[in-house]
């Protein structure tokens, strides 16, 4: 699922509902959605894993044909 906000979230194959509601819980307890995450992941019930932009990811302009990295690190948030 993509959110207008750009993040997107990864929802387990069951009980994908009992999930999402469970993000809309924890968003409107402590607002997730357009904080800068990139994506969150809930396919593994026990915990919400988030990722968030690397910091050190160089943003630069690529020379024309060539791609340009832009790293990401995950974060585990126990539920």
């Amino acid at each position: 699922m993509r959110f207008d906000s750009g993040e997107t979230l990864k929802l387990p194959e069951e009980d994908a509902g009992a999930a999402l509601l469970d993000f809309a819980r924890r968003d409107g307890a402590h607002p997730l959605l357009g904080r800068g995450w990139i994506s969150f992941d809930l396919r593994n019930p026990d915990k919400l894993v988030a990722r968030k932009p690397d910091p050190d990811a160089q943003k630069q302009v690529a020379d024309p044909g060539e791609p340009v990295s832009m790293g990401a690190h995950a974060t585990g948030m126990e539920g």
